[in-house]
């Protein structure tokens, strides 16, 4: 499940916005050769050594002026060069590697498959009128919708400020007995970026959720689409 929202563009003639990927994950390399050592019985070793030998060949061949066909699609070097200034005159001497690039041009029937697989959710847009915690990640023990008690939690979403001293707003971890947390520490309160530290917690599974207070006095909240875990 791939998730955007759409974000109001503050440039440009009328009213318009913009949609964006908001769940962009980097998955580490090594998890991708187990998961595939597990489905095809080849050694993680032999599978990073037959991708050690294609880069070595890719740098071998792409200088040369070769374009490589495989399966994942056409690699080639784009050359592009800086446009030079009107009137002025660009020779050989001035054109540098600096600005080569590696490209792949994605092959369609994988490109297709992918197009196929992939579903899409909007989780956000400028219409809604509650908070949006989009994503929560931590810098420490690093991933996503998790983290330690006392680490940094890094909030992204929209129209999360609040006022740390009001005790009826913030940030609040909810158990599955619905016991509510309220975290108490914040070095940054934004619209929409706020950094908070995760209280002293059982470990386990929680809601997280950001409340705010409208000016008339009223609570708003906005939930995490996904569980947060409290690691040991």
């Amino acid at each position: 499940m791939v998730q955007v929202a759409y974000f109001k563009r503050d440039f440009g003639k009328g009213e318009t916005s913009f949609a964006r990927q908001i769940n962009r994950n980097k998955m580490a390399f090594e998890d991708v050769l187990a998961l595939m050592g597990k489905q095809t019985g080849l050694s993680e070793a032999d599978m990073r050594s037959v991708f050690d030998h294609f880069c070595e060949h890719l740098a071998l061949f792409l200088p040369q002026g070769h374009s490589i066909q495989t399966p994942l699609g056409i690699f080639s070097l784009s050359v592009r060069q800086p446009v030079p200034v009107p009137g002025a005159f660009v020779d050989s001497q001035n054109i540098s590697s600096e600005k080569v690039q590696v490209r792949l041009r994605c092959d369609q029937t994988l490109l297709n498959r992918v197009k196929t697989q992939t579903t899409l959710q909007v989780v956000d847009t400028p219409s809604v009128a509650l908070p949006a915690l989009l994503r929560a990640e931590t810098t420490e023990s690093g991933g996503f919708n998790r983290g330690l008690p006392g680490e940094v939690l890094h909030l992204v979403g929209s129209r999360l400020k609040f006022a740390p001293e009001d005790t009826t707003s913030g940030v609040f971890f909810i158990d599955s007995t619905d016991n509510q947390t309220r975290a108490t520490v914040y070095s940054r309160v934004g619209s929409k970026r706020v950094d908070v530290k995760v209280p002293t917690l059982s470990p386990g599974e929680y809601h997280l959720e950001v409340r705010t207070t409208t000016v008339a006095g009223d609570i708003r909240a906005g939930r995490l689409g996904e569980s947060f875990t409290v690691l040991s």
